[in-house]
């Protein structure tokens, strides 16, 4: 049996908490043995779903309260702090392969090289300067190119932002993300109210994920279209911000905001259009969530989101940041029936064949087992079949 870590700040909400939650239930058990360790403590449905079904997530708690001069002293300390409890951890369960995720890398990898990890995997989840900055990217370049960590890149768009930033010598595989199709393919009936057409968004209400954008161009479309609702799945440090916004456009009445809820499938089967506005993403992991709904999707053309709509044919895009071809596009949808259910019939087929989870955790599966025969040379973990 394999061993297999995951290591990632938090279980919070979020794309690649969710990945990591889905890569540990997907996992292939005959083969790897996999469990998540997580920095900080924070609970949240994901933690809840994992243990609930029996699979281990340590937590490593920045709790740690050090008597110093600076915060920068302070944040040093409780950096060593923690890396001694993740060598710690390492040390007591011996995994053969570590995989990282968002700034847990700079936690890592000192316990991993003094542990001696024959496998090292670290996923870039968005575009790679907005990934990592300061001294979390200094961390990422010395393990990517001096100490045999892996970086493995979400999209073709992510993997050209790490060697630009990192270097064209830096091997980086590309294994798109992938969502529990089978979850949010639900045979639900649709709601009463057809006079309506419900736009919908599922995002932190943060600065990339540009809520205000997609509140303007909202603003501007119901202008033309009476009928449209807009639905705001999420919260954020910028959730006040946007319902003032609303209340300032005079769309109390017209944007419905739902907060943070784990019934996504369901409120995606009851909505019309899902649309993004995003300023940047990685991969766009709510994207392949909504086309498997059966939902049209009107998304940025950025990071990889071009990539699952294969450049307009499978949803439509628009230029980042510009309030009035979002507005534009969410009309033509709203009033082109033909056209939605020619995209939704599209999407969920898209969908399930290049982008459900379960494929991504093969092919992750399969990475790891290439990286620990190169390494360590040893038949017992070659790939034969589905027989290690």
């Amino acid at each position: 049996m394999i061993k297999v870590l995951h290591i990632i700040p938090s279980l919070a909400v979020g794309g690649a908490e969710k990945l990591v939650s889905d890569m540990v239930e997907f996992a292939d058990r005959s083969r790897f043995d996999v469990a998540v360790m997580r920095i900080t403590g924070t609970d949240s449905f994901l933690v809840e779903k994992l243990t609930s079904k029996g699979y281990q997530v340590y937590t490593i708690v920045l709790d740690y309260e050090a008597i110093a001069p600076s915060k920068v002293i302070r944040r040093l300390l409780r950096a060593i702090k923690n890396m001694r409890r993740t060598y710690n951890l390492l040390r007591e369960i011996r995994p053969d392969i570590i995989h990282s995720h968002l700034s847990a890398l700079r936690i890592a990898l000192i316990p991993a090289l003094l542990c001696r990890i024959p496998v090292k995997v670290h996923t870039i989840h968005t575009v790679a300067e907005k990934d990592a900055k300061g001294i979390t990217r200094f961390f990422n370049r010395i393990a990517f190119k001096f100490f045999g960590f892996v970086p493995v890149s979400i999209s073709q768009e992510v993997a050209e932002s790490v060697k630009k930033l990192y270097g064209r010598k830096i091997s980086t595989p590309v294994i798109y993300n992938g969502i529990d199709v089978q979850k949010f393919s639900i045979d639900q009936p649709k709601r009463v109210d057809r006079d309506k057409t419900i736009l919908i968004n599922v995002a932190r209400l943060s600065r990339e994920k540009n809520h205000a954008l997609l509140v303007r161009a909202f603003s501007k479309a119901v202008q033309s279209c009476p009928n449209l609702e807009l639905w705001l799945v999420g919260d954020g440090e910028l959730r006040r911000d946007i319902e003032e916004l609303v209340k300032q456009l005079g769309l109390e009445e017209k944007v419905k905001f739902f907060g943070v809820r784990s019934d996504v499938p369901e409120l995606l089967s009851q909505a019309d259009i899902f649309v993004l506005s995003s300023d940047y993403e990685g991969f766009g992991l709510v994207v392949a969530e909504a086309m498997a709904a059966g939902l049209p999707v009107i998304a940025t053309a950025i990071g990889g989101i071009p990539e699952i709509l294969e450049g307009g044919r499978a949803g439509i895009l628009v230029p980042p940041k510009d309030v009035d071809a979002l507005a534009k596009a969410i009309v033509e949808l709203a009033r082109d029936e033909k056209k939605r259910a020619e995209l939704s019939d599209y999407g969920r087929k898209l969908v399930a064949e290049r982008f459900d989870i379960r494929r991504t955790v093969r092919e992750y599966e399969k990475l790891y087992l290439e990286l620990l025969e190169k390494k360590k040379g040893s038949k017992k973990f070659r790939i034969k079949g589905n027989v290690l």
